[in-house]
């Protein structure tokens, strides 16, 4: 009996501190998430109703201003902004923006064809780094025409979120968390 009782009492601990984890890695989630979704409609607001030539033509200004917004921010890997055909126009990460297509991608393609916003990307590499990234996207539409314009992307890295939820399970040495 007490041999009993002493086990449901170690697996009701147990449960307890696997909750309590897991509510700490859904809130932290939750709040990038979120910081993205605020990321990608300042973003959005700094673009205004401007033409991919217009953007361009801005780019140093964009470039400097999301350079600002995603002053350390540990989670984010790059902030872009994508013309209608796929070449990036500006960037956080360098001026001018490298001249990349990323038509092929799968986020450009969900966008491309209209699909839910956001989008999330599986794990990816960087063309231009070699970095791994996921995104997390949203496109933007010309008013009044619902013509895409851009598409929007946040870019994180994994490494903050494996070196997060480490941390956390190095809190408590019978908590192992595995990705």
């Amino acid at each position: 009996m007490v041999a009993s009782n002493l086990h449901q009492r170690a697996l009701a601990d147990a449960r307890l501190r696997v909750d309590s984890a897991a509510r700490i890695a859904e809130e932290n989630a939750l709040k990038v998430f979120e910081t993205n979704t605020a990321l990608l409609a300042l973003v959005a607001d700094a673009l205004g109703d401007d033409s991919e030539n217009q953007l361009r033509a801005r780019e140093r200004s964009l470039h400097e201003q999301m350079v600002r917004i995603t002053a350390n921010l540990r989670h984010l890997q790059g902030l872009f902004v994508m013309g209608p055909s796929g070449q990036m126009i500006a960037n956080n990460r360098a001026f001018p923006a490298p001249a990349v297509d990323v038509s092929d991608r799968a986020f450009f393609r969900h966008h491309r064809q209209g699909g839910t916003q956001p989008f999330f990307t599986e794990v990816l590499t960087s063309r231009t780094t070699g970095e791994p990234f996921f995104d997390m996207s949203l496109r933007r539409n010309r008013p009044g025409s619902g013509e895409m314009t851009a598409v929007l992307s946040a870019s994180l890295a994994p490494q903050y979120f494996a070196d997060f939820y480490r941390d956390l399970a190095a809190k408590d040495r019978d908590l192992n968390i595995e990705l």
